[in-house]
């Protein structure tokens, strides 16, 4: 059976965040270890609306599967 295409803007916010987000964890684990606090809690706090990005983006319909959610289904 083949799978559902997962639509193009889906696949681009996911890679975006992935890559924002890691670049901002590796920038602030870098200034943690220079000795700069300030500068590490500035990149962490950038890390933040990178890591709310991958969760709306798995929750959007379409979103994880491309299919649409049915909000009727409990999840477990």
């Amino acid at each position: 059976m083949l799978q559902p295409r997962i639509p193009t803007y889906i696949v681009l916010g996911r890679i975006t965040a992935v890559v924002g987000m890691s670049l901002a964890i590796a920038l602030a684990i870098f200034f943690a270890l220079a000795g700069k606090p300030v500068w590490a809690a500035v990149a962490a706090v950038i890390a933040a609306p990178f890591a709310a990005m991958i969760f709306l983006i798995e929750r959007a319909p379409g979103g994880a599967t491309g299919e649409p959610r049915n909000e009727t289904d409990e999840e477990a």
